[in-house]
């Protein structure tokens, strides 16, 4: 089982400068609120491919604003696109590439959520040796911070692991 982050309303963590600056931000804020309800719609009707296009859309716009959590956030979605279009190495740098982001801003527990991710990923790949590693740092942060349900579903995909190599 893999986790999903919330990408609801943590895109505006930024501070306008600027009249100009703000109109701007505001404006891409807008196409990013649009982008996001089309990629929600192409998520729901199982357009991979497609969503995955306009995930590249929201990044680039998020760069380009400089919301480093909004971009881990998306990384962590354009994983799981991945993951589901059996994409794996590209799932996994996605994954990673949302994790460094998580790490330099203190997120834990949207460490533990990508750290669970990646075990899934290597678990689907029969690397259970590398799955088992990822899950137990998700688990361990999931404890640190008291997320009893994550570190349920963390808990549920080590069992999953004992049982094939049992």
């Amino acid at each position: 089982m893999y986790l999903s982050l919330s990408a609801s309303t943590l895109y505006h963590s930024f501070l306008p400068s600027s009249l100009a600056q703000a109109q701007r931000m505001q404006n891409n804020q807008t196409e990013i609120e649009q982008l996001l309800q089309m990629a929600s719609r192409q998520l729901e009707a199982g357009e991979f491919k497609v969503a995955l296009k306009t995930f590249r859309k929201i990044i680039s716009i998020q760069r380009k604003q400089g919301t480093p959590l909004a971009q881990g956030i998306t990384l962590g979605a354009i994983g799981e696109i991945y993951l589901n279009l059996e994409k794996y190495p590209h799932s996994i740098e996605s994954y990673r590439q949302a994790l460094r982001i998580f790490q330099q801003l203190g997120e834990s527990h949207k460490q533990a959520i990508i750290l669970n991710n990646i075990g899934v990923v290597y678990k689907i790949q029969g690397q259970y040796d590398l799955a088992l590693e990822f899950y137990q740092q998700a688990l361990t942060l999931h404890l640190e911070s008291d997320n009893k349900e994550d570190a349920a579903t963390t808990l549920y995909n080590i069992g999953e692991i004992d049982q094939i190599q049992d």
